[in-house]
């Protein structure tokens, strides 16, 4: 599936607009908490909108690398092996979008 329109309006748990270094904590908590509650049950999807402004791309993709790392060494050190799948998407003029799926909701996007 390539079709932007399709993950701009794909419905998932839920969508968090990340714009700073200072979101990267609260975010990671957040999405820490859905992963735990919903991956059992096939149903994790989430949404990350990072800002898409070219003067500061660099800063973008250091701060959804921050994410990244982080979740990944929290669920590390929980004893929680990461299996996600990811659409990384221009979700509009201004941001960047981020979608993070259970490999079983990805896997039916392709049909």
């Amino acid at each position: 599936m390539s079709d932007v329109g399709f993950y701009v309006n794909l419905q998932v748990l839920e969508t968090i607009e990340v714009t700073d270094f200072k979101d990267v904590k609260k975010t990671v908590a957040r999405l820490i908490d859905l992963y735990i509650n919903n991956y059992g049950k096939n149903d994790f999807s989430l949404r990350i909108i990072l800002p898409r402004d070219e003067k500061n791309l660099i800063k973008t993709r250091q701060i959804g690398m921050a994410i990244q790392s982080e979740f990944a060494l929290v669920l590390k050190r929980k004893k929680i092996r990461v299996q996600l799948r990811e659409i990384k998407y221009i979700h509009d003029n201004n941001h960047f979008g981020w979608l993070l799926l259970h490999p079983q909701i990805f896997e039916s996007l392709k049909r």
